[in-house]
């Protein structure tokens, strides 16, 4: 169990290093929310994937 989570955190170190200087670096509120809709939009994209692929 503990693998698993170990795993994770070290495959989502990378998320880390790039959104981080993403965010800091966003000045204006439209650009940040433009950032978070397309990052919603493409996550729901992968759910409705790994659905019909489960499904």
């Amino acid at each position: 169990m503990h693998t698993v989570a170990l795993i994770n955190i070290a495959n989502g170190s990378d998320n880390i290093s790039v959104y981080v200087p993403l965010f800091s670096s966003t000045k204006k509120l439209s650009n940040f929310l433009a950032i978070i809709t397309v990052f919603f939009l493409l996550l729901s994209v992968w759910c409705y994937a790994a659905y019909k692929l489960t499904h």
